[in-house]
């Protein structure tokens, strides 16, 4: 008997069943992308989330990523298409909104494979979406959205246009014209395009060039005009631009002194070719990356340092977002002091367009509070807390405590998001890292005193991590503790592998053992009597590189992160907590930090937020008891991407029925013989999620499994 492969994905896109109030999600600001008119709001999409402005009273909204399955995806462009029909574009697909709420939808989980980037998203028919990746360009159906057909144009760019969409491809655009036919149109190269497309108010668009000009498209025809004779606009500095009508273009322009040209908001008027700069005192910068005239007039800017301005009767007002989002990150640090509060370091250090700075704020009494903020072109590589609860910062040029400053500018820096590790002893010594190109690792230094002449310990390590009683461990292929005097601890990992392996992290308890991870294992090895004892962790990762550890507040209580998958050690007994629908880390965020305060609130650094998790209850969404059989037929349900292979017959129908956990039909799928292979998306809009339970009939078999909504 001829058999066949059914695959079949299961996403249930519906509200979270458990408590929002468990959870607290701090954004981060990083760099706003785009500003976009949406009804009587201003929309700015940062890689971190939404900011909302309204038009009126100038009141700042955020969109709750956390509802949306957003929080790590970078927010790009929102398509609306009717009053129950919207589209929020990230980088790894799109939300959708439908009957007056949100669902996630993303194409890497529903295909299984992994475009690199979203590019752009609009509407090619009444019953085809258009969406453009990094690598493809995608035909999705409107009515169940999936891909109709795929094209491997790279860097493709879509802007909707009435009722259907522009597609630039190159130095080609497509369009449909007035009629309804497919036109396209080829730009000189001489005066290759951008991918920047705007639509004025009478819905024309404008193509910004790469070279001193933009092309109008009207009637069907292409009119460029030439920038050429203003220097201002010679050699490409125009970052933004928002065209209105014939009479009037905006043009955001970044200053170059090299070229004597002027940053600043340029008004253009096409019919008389004036341009004519904008008087403007409502920020510190000249530089501008967008701009934006609403349908009321207002003028948006954002300017390089990041901050959002809008110029209404005649006056500017800046909008202040730090309510709302945290500075822009690109390097993460936790930390806490011996009574448990939590600290974190964030930073903007790799925008080009602001000015560097670092922080380090606090959580306390469930708010956040500035510490410190460092001096520009300064960044904060580490820090770490005394016996008194004092902070001590190491930047990229001090190390800065509450009674010495050491100059640590003589080494060099340029691996300096690395270095992450400083402690300081009871007796005032540091212990930090410092690049060495002996070879390709780190050298841990220590300074016995506040002229900066460091020690230089002698041993290889993967990673260095903080002890107790003024140690520090270097974790490799061995273990070895080290103090102010040199070498206190020296302990050779086992391994079950042929081949040398790395101890990925370790953390000391005050009962005198120490917790590493190993391949698949947690060891706990008891350092008076030398006993090792270790517990497998059941993880489809062979390798724990990149894991985090943490101590609870109970003697012998331990959470452990792996690759997004939160485990908890407590009393000899392992136990995996699922994130299931819980907004953590999706698609391409990964967890840089795991800390837990005195009250118990459990802490995740990730790249683009921090999740503060408080356990009042069962860490699942639902409690529910789960039928063995049910358990037996799929054994691991509990992942964040699934396929479910079933042998069946393929000369039968088969018959697919989807039951909620208390054995409810939410819905029947029928397929016909002979089909080889069948995907569909279950998109639930009663307001279920969680446990799913499937079965499968075919003939006189009938399988059975579990399932979870993502």
């Amino acid at each position: 008997m001829k058999l066949a492969q059914l695959v079949f994905f299961l996403i249930c896109l519906s509200a979270h069943s458990y408590s929002q109030e468990r959870w607290k999600y701090y954004p981060f600001q990083t760099q706003i992308n785009s500003l976009q008119e949406v009804d009587n709001e201003i929309w700015a999409f940062t890689d971190g989330g939404v900011i909302t402005i309204n038009k009126n009273d100038l009141s700042i909204g955020h969109i709750n990523m956390v509802d949306h399955d957003l929080a790590s995806s970078n927010c790009k462009s929102f398509l609306q298409l009717s009053d129950d029909e919207a589209y929020l574009m990230h980088r790894y697909g799109f939300s959708i909104k439908r009957y007056g709420r949100w669902y996630p939808l993303s194409v890497r989980k529903k295909l299984g494979h992994k475009p690199k980037s979203s590019i752009g998203l609009g509407v090619w028919d009444e019953n085809t979406l258009i969406y453009a990746t990094w690598d493809s360009l995608q035909f999705i159906s409107r009515e169940n959205y999936s891909i109709k057909r795929s094209l491997p144009y790279r860097y493709t760019t879509i802007t909707n246009y009435g009722d259907t969409s522009i597609i630039l491809h190159k130095d080609t655009l497509y369009y449909r014209s007035n009629n309804g036919l497919l036109k396209s149109f080829h730009f000189d190269k001489y005066y290759s395009i951008s991918s920047t497309i705007k639509l004025d108010r009478e819905n024309n668009p404008w193509i910004l060039s790469h070279y001193p000009g933009i092309y109008q498209l009207q009637n069907d025809s292409f009119k460029l005009h030439n920038f050429e004779d203003n220097k201002a606009f010679k050699t490409g500095q125009v970052s933004g631009f928002c065209p209105i009508n014939n009479e009037k273009v905006w043009f955001a322009v970044q200053s170059w002194d090299e070229h004597h040209i002027e940053g600043g908001i340029y008004i253009w008027n096409p019919s008389t070719q004036s341009l004519t700069r904008e008087p403007f005192n409502g920020t510190e910068t000249s530089d501008f990356s967008l701009v934006h005239e609403d349908y009321k007039g207002q003028l948006w800017v954002v300017d390089r340092l990041g901050n959002i301005l809008v110029k209404r009767n005649g006056n500017w007002a800046k909008i202040d977002l730090s309510t709302k989002m945290l500075p822009n990150s690109t390097l993460g640090l936790l930390g806490k002091t011996n009574e448990g509060t939590v600290f974190f370091n964030i930073d903007n250090w790799n925008n080009a367009r602001s000015a560097k700075h670092s922080w380090i704020y606090s959580f306390e009494d469930g708010g956040i509070t500035e510490k410190f903020k460092s001096n520009q072109e300064e960044r904060v590589l580490a820090f770490c807390f005394d016996q008194n609860d004092s902070i001590h910062i190491r930047t990229t040029s001090t190390i800065t405590g509450p009674q010495k400053i050491i100059e640590t500018s003589k080494y060099p820096h340029e691996t300096e998001p690395w270095l992450r590790f400083l402690k300081v002893d009871n007796s005032g010594n540091y212990f930090t890292e410092v690049p060495t190109y002996r070879n390709w690792g780190f050298d841990v230094n220590m300074s016995t005193n506040a002229t900066g002449d460091w020690k230089k310990n002698p041993s290889w390590y993967y990673k260095v991590v903080d002890g107790l009683d003024g140690k520090y461990w270097l974790l490799g292929n061995t273990i070895q503790s080290f103090n102010k005097d040199g070498l206190v601890d020296s302990i050779v990992v086992s391994s079950t592998k042929e081949k040398t392996v790395t101890v990925s992290n370790l953390v000391e308890d005050k009962i005198g053992s120490i917790w590493y991870l190993l391949e698949r294992s947690i060891y706990f090895y008891h350092l008076e009597n030398g006993k090792l004892d270790s517990f497998k962790i059941d993880s489809i990762y062979p390798f724990l590189n990149g894991a985090q550890i943490t101590q609870g507040n109970s003697p012998g209580e331990f959470w452990i992160e792996i690759f997004n998958h939160l485990y908890h050690f407590e009393a000899g007994q392992m136990k995996s907590i699922p994130f299931g629908n819980t907004p953590l880390l999706n698609y391409d965020d990964y967890i840089r930090d795991l800390e837990i305060d005195y009250r118990g609130n459990l802490y995740f650094l990730s790249r683009l937020g921090i999740y503060v998790y408080n356990e009042k209850g069962i860490y699942f969404p639902i409690t529910v008891t789960i039928p063995d059989s049910v358990t037996k037929a799929f054994p691991n349900p509990f992942v964040d991407r699934f396929s479910i292979p079933l042998e069946l017959s393929s000369l039968s129908k088969t018959e697919v029925r989807i039951f909620s956990i208390q054995g409810e039909l939410i819905r029947t799928h029928q397929f016909e013989a002979f089909e080889k292979e069948k995907q569909f998306l279950e998109i639930d809009m009663t307001g279920r999620r969680g446990l799913f339970i499937y079965e499968v009939k075919t003939g006189e078999s009938v399988k059975s499994g579990i399932v979870i909504g993502q």
